[in-house]
């Protein structure tokens, strides 16, 4: 599920990446933040008008933790997924310079469909980040660890990815994942961010298992962030999304 503009860019590939926000992302990212966060998000899948999705989140950094909310939905009259989000992480300090971000959240999960009623579950989720050298990062991301279900027989999907992200330079960051849905292939997924400007970033990225790359900018300007940022999937097409972020 998507919720950012920062995720979206980079193929998703964001495993490891500290510093990012989002209803999506791996909650340990957000123990980075030095500075409370909203957003609000907006996307539609493969031109799709009955594909379209929203997201609002705010992350906030209190007593030495940051706790995060959040929202977001999927579908359309007929067929309607929403979910509601509530986060907490922290980073452990590892000897005088080394850190260990851990994160958790909590996501409510309520399903209508037509003619047909509704369900409703909440699944738990678990990240960690840790630095291991002074330019890399490694990362894990579990969702749904408790088994959630929709009925006894349907259950929510539970993924894995592990990932590592390389600062080269203070303008130029790499990041690569592995991805495993319990129910598909495994997928690799790359990324690359670029500051080409002060106030100007790109993202790209690639993935597999379906073949799709990504592309993203963003605007910087004080403590408003606009990003637009689209998705290619070789058959069905384009998928475009945008955000704008409020740092304070």
């Amino acid at each position: 599920m998507r919720g950012s503009t920062q995720s979206t860019g980079l193929a998703h590939a964001t495993t490891a990446r500290i510093g990012l926000t989002g209803v999506h992302v791996n909650p340990a990212s957000w123990a980075a933040l030095d500075s409370r966060a909203a957003s609000v998000y907006g996307g539609q899948m493969y031109g799709l008008p009955e594909l379209r999705h929203g997201a609002l989140s705010i992350h906030w950094p209190q007593w030495g933790h940051t706790f995060s909310a959040g929202s977001s939905t999927f579908g359309f009259e007929d067929y309607r997924e929403t979910y509601l989000s509530v986060g907490v992480a922290r980073a452990i300090r590892l000897g005088t310079t080394r850190r260990l971000h851990v994160g958790a959240t909590a996501r409510y999960y309520h399903v209508g469909v037509s003619r047909f009623g509704s369900a409703q579950t909440v699944g738990v989720h678990l990240g960690a980040i840790m630095q291991v050298l002074p330019l890399i990062h490694v990362g894990a991301h579990a969702t749904n660890v408790n088994q959630p279900a929709w009925t006894t027989d349907a259950p929510l999907p539970r993924t894995l990815s592990i990932g590592a992200a390389y600062d080269v330079s203070e303008r130029v960051d790499l990041s690569a994942d592995l991805f495993k849905d319990l129910d598909f292939p495994l997928r690799f997924r790359s990324g690359i961010e670029a500051n080409v400007l002060p106030i100007l970033v790109f993202r790209g990225g690639m993935q597999t298992a379906p073949s799709e790359f990504a592309l993203g900018l963003e605007l910087q300007r004080g403590a408003l962030h606009l990003g637009v940022a689209a998705e290619q999937h070789w058959e069905l097409g384009w998928s475009p999304a945008a955000d704008i972020r409020v740092l304070w």
